[in-house]
């Protein structure tokens, strides 16, 4: 409490994982004011605008003393915990979503993806090849969701596939839209097809067994060329298979069209809100932060 008083400069960068959030703030000294604090401490920065408003939960990861005396620290949330964790463990006949939570559990992070998200996995190994947080954004994608940390500093999934979302603000050119670029890429399109494993309908002891063709364990999305070809060994049924597959063809779509927006004082367009763009004659409508 306190601290935007000496408040410099403040920049905070959220996203989707495997991305880590991270605050950077920039301070100058306050005769009386509160002691600055020190890395291991745990705060928020709240943002507001008119009713506007959103936090971050963080806790201070790196507190650097300046030669022109100011002060700069940062902060991160459970992302980093995850990004910096690797672990040995195996799960059974769970889904994406309870598996996420158990990982998060193991990290000390709080994670709120729900046991009911996706379809089970008959079996999953997290390991130590990949980050905790890798793992979390495969089992997000498996579930046809996207995983990212949301004000209270929860590991939560957002569904990327709904559609005719409520947008949370409207920015217009000339008004709270103060620049733009939007970049429309020659479609990368091609065709995504997602390969499974197992043979997960013959029974629990039969879950290791290799198909000779892969039938149901096999989804398509998308067309044309280039075509990818994705093995996910851990997604052994149908429905796992056909989530991933729609999940990578919406990840190939979005990279057609991005854009990057500096607005005024919006700090509801948080990771996973819909906003609304007008005025800047090319894709107005709505976009996915």
């Amino acid at each position: 409490p306190g601290l935007e008083a000496g408040l410099v400069r403040l920049r905070l960068r959220r996203g989707v994982a495997p991305a880590v959030d991270v605050a950077e703030m920039l301070l100058a000294p306050v005769p009386g004011g509160p002691d600055l604090p020190a890395p291991s401490d745990a705060g928020e920065i709240a943002l507001t605008a008119g009713d506007a408003a959103a936090s971050f939960a963080c806790t201070i990861d790196l507190r650097e003393a300046r030669s022109d005396g100011l002060v700069r620290l940062t902060a991160t949330n459970g992302g980093r915990t995850l990004a910096r964790a690797r672990l040995e463990k195996s799960f059974e006949s769970q889904t994406p979503g309870a598996i996420i939570d158990a990982l998060a559990d193991e990290a000390g992070v709080t994670g709120r993806a729900g046991s009911g998200t996706g379809d089970r996995l008959p079996r999953y190994l997290a390991d130590e090849g990949r980050s905790l947080l890798d793992h979390v954004a495969r089992l997000a994608a498996t579930a046809g969701r996207l995983a990212a940390f949301d004000d209270a500093g929860a590991l939560i999934l957002i569904d990327d596939a709904a559609q005719g979302g409520e947008a949370v603000a409207r920015l217009a050119a000339g008004e709270t839209l103060v620049d733009w670029r939007i970049g429309a890429r020659e479609a990368p399109g091609g065709s995504v097809t997602v390969d499974g494993a197992g043979a997960a309908d013959k029974g629990g002891n039969a879950w290791a067994w290799l198909r000779k063709e892969p039938g149901p364990f096999r989804a398509e999305a998308g067309s044309g060329p280039p075509a990818r070809r994705l093995p996910a060994s851990w997604a052994r049924s149908e429905a796992a298979v056909g989530d991933l597959a729609a999940a990578r063809a919406r990840a190939v779509a979005r990279a057609a069209a991005q854009g990057r927006f500096l607005a005024i004082a919006v700090p509801q367009a948080v990771p996973g809100a819909v906003i609304e763009i007008a005025g800047t004659g090319t894709q107005d409508g709505l976009w996915l932060v």
